[in-house]
């Protein structure tokens, strides 16, 4: 094995004896032979495994076991038993999906939307785009009313621009 493979094996699982005995046999034979990685696996060893070994294990005061516990027992029973409880606690959380998707699930509506347009025969296109027309010609045969003598009593520009 090259160095860097024994490096990254001294920094991870061989350090914490979390690699199986064949490859940590081949780590001490190559720790045997080269002296940079022995170094920094006595590095490693020095600073990272030995101070921890004079600490003392200290485990939570027995109160906060027994508060987990209660808490742990509460939930459970809060948990919704029924079928319709869980649908409703399903459908709440599918609501609670981030705006993106919407945003991406309006875009693929809008999306089938014209593709299903464009897949109309031709004589309903035809039916639609000639509705279409008469629209736009009746609203530019609309004619403006002639100016009355209220038009020309208002004062601003926008009082005339509803008129």
């Amino acid at each position: 094995m090259d160095c860097a493979h024994i490096k990254e094996l001294i920094l991870t699982g061989y350090t914490d004896g979390q690699i199986d005995a064949r490859l940590q046999e081949q780590v001490r034979a190559h720790l045997a032979a080269c002296v940079a990685c022995r170094q920094l696996a006595d590095a490693v060893r020095k600073t990272a495994v030995e101070p921890f070994k004079k600490a003392e294990r200290i485990g939570p005061p027995d109160a906060v076991w027994q508060r987990i516990k209660q808490a742990l027992i509460l939930e459970e029973e809060r948990r919704p038993a029924g079928v319709l409880e869980r649908l409703r606690d399903f459908l709440q959380g599918a609501y609670s999906l981030p705006r993106p998707v919407y945003a991406t699930a309006a875009a693929m509506l809008v999306l089938l939307a014209a593709a299903a347009f464009a897949r109309l025969p031709a004589q309903q296109q035809r039916t639609v785009n000639r509705y279409l027309q008469e629209e736009v010609e009746f609203i530019t045969d609309l004619k403006v009313e002639p100016r009355t003598a209220a038009y020309d009593s208002l004062s601003t520009k926008i009082e005339k621009s509803f008129l």
